[in-house]
């Protein structure tokens, strides 16, 4: 069978992310990348505009009203309060072999995007990104890595096509055969370092130093772990060591995205994170206070706005 080439991707999410994969994309593939939003979404983001790193971009953006042609490739790089728009924006531009990327954290937003537009989504694990976006502007150093794989474990010709997109933009890849364990050792991490970046408005400078953000990160982290092995997902000690390695890349001005929630005063992806440990906490008996803890706080938080 002849291989894949992706040569077309549609991103729905004008996010950090989005706009950080859209950048990296767009300057190695000129008029490759096209973002897909909602009519009004479009005039606000063209009236805006957007800057990465100082520099105005132009990207291009189609709606709904617009008779859209199927992408190869489909990034959604939304929130999870945003998935159901953002999968019927997607139907409209997936055709018969259009791959879809979720960038979006936790592990059951591949499941939801495959059950409504069929078996359309890879698997991936998205990290490694200092992407910072406050307002119309986009700050990042380091744009991380993409772990991809198929449930079933062998790499595929959509998985390796999607590898060779990626890499020729400049954006490190890699195929896992266990997927599933990386996504839940990412979960992990983002058990720690998000909730905990919130609650105390910490930049990655901020975690990386010790004190109590850092020490609330690990013990959520170590919460998150637990609950993991509990569900059959062996996380190890050493991933816990892994990500530590990963937040000491990122660019100390940084913020994870809980951080910047706070800062733009947005409802953040708490049940996602914290939520989701309390109620496997629950589940399987294991205790999960510092989760709790910090749950509890960005409710608060949240509720000031």
């Amino acid at each position: 069978m002849e291989p894949l080439e992706y040569k077309s991707v549609a991103i729905i999410g004008f996010g950090a992310l989005g706009c950080m994969f859209a950048d990296k994309i767009e300057s190695a593939k000129p008029g490759s990348v096209v973002f897909v939003a909602g009519e009004d979404r479009v005039e606000r983001y063209l009236r805006e505009g957007v800057y990465c790193n100082g520099i105005k971009k132009e990207f291009s953006f189609e709606s709904p009203k617009e008779a859209l042609e199927p992408a190869d490739v489909v990034i959604i790089a939304v929130k999870s309060s945003g998935l159901e728009d953002a999968i019927n924006l997607a139907s409209l531009k997936t055709g018969k072999g259009t791959v879809v990327v979720s960038l979006m954290n936790g592990v059951s937003s591949e499941a939801k995007i495959n059950k409504q537009l069929g078996d359309v989504c890879v698997m991936c694990v998205a990290g490694g990104m200092d992407a910072t976006k406050l307002g119309n502007k986009l700050e990042y150093r380091t744009s991380g890595t993409l772990q991809l794989g198929e449930l079933g474990g062998a790499p595929t010709l959509r998985l390796l096509a999607l590898e060779a997109f990626f890499s020729s933009s400049g954006i490190n890849c890699v195929i896992r055969s266990d997927i599933v364990y990386a996504m839940y050792s990412k979960l992990m991490f983002n058990c720690g370092v998000n909730p905990s970046s919130m609650v105390n408005e910490a930049t990655y400078a901020d975690m990386k130093k010790a004190g109590k953000a850092r020490e609330m990160m690990l013990e959520a982290m170590e919460e998150a772990r637990s609950v993991a092995i509990a569900e059959g997902i062996p996380i190890s000690r050493g991933e816990v060591e892994y990500w530590l390695g990963v937040l000491e890349s990122l660019d100390g001005k940084g913020r994870t995205s809980m951080a910047q929630d706070r800062i733009m005063k947005r409802k953040s992806e708490n049940d996602l994170f914290s939520g989701a440990i309390l109620e496997l906490g629950k589940k399987h008996g294991i205790p999960t206070p510092t989760s709790a803890m910090l749950y509890n706080k960005i409710i608060e938080i949240e509720a000031g706005y």
